[in-house]
């Protein structure tokens, strides 16, 4: 299952092109990013080491990264073995689900174009991504 639809030029300059590698990666206001997984950690990782070098905003103190994941162990087992991304959020789809009634698949597409999303009534309003000033949400360090 590929969830990944493609990192626009115009939001991520330099990345590479999405795969058909289940990874999606967004920066969102040049202080967080958002990172959607379906275990594929190498491929995260790649794309994230290549952010740092080349774009400068991508400091530990300047970032917050937010990792979605399919479970909470997925989620703990990412930040543990990848401590380096500087993690501070990591919370599983199903939270996110229980939480705001939506599934896997509109939580992929709000991370590439929100007002899409807006137009399927799948937002309530224009505001961020609720998960990502959520307090539930499981921070880890």
């Amino acid at each position: 299952m590929s969830l990944g639809l493609g990192c626009g030029d115009d939001e991520l300059p330099g990345l590479i092109p999405m795969t058909q590698k289940s990874v999606c990666i967004r920066r969102w206001d040049k202080e967080q990013i958002v990172v959607i997984s379906e275990r594929d950690c190498v491929f995260c990782r790649e794309l994230l080491v290549r952010m740092r070098k080349e774009m400068s905003v991508l400091d530990q103190k300047k970032v917050e990264v937010l990792w979605i994941e399919s479970s909470p162990a997925a989620c703990l087992e990412n930040a543990q073995r990848f401590p380096e991304f500087g993690i501070a959020k990591c919370i599983s789809r199903r939270v996110v689900a229980d939480k705001w009634g939506i599934n896997s698949t509109p939580i992929v597409f709000w991370v590439q174009d929100e007002k899409r999303m807006l137009k399927k009534g799948l937002f309530a309003s224009q505001q961020k991504l609720p998960w990502i000033s959520s307090p539930s949400s499981n921070r880890l360090k």
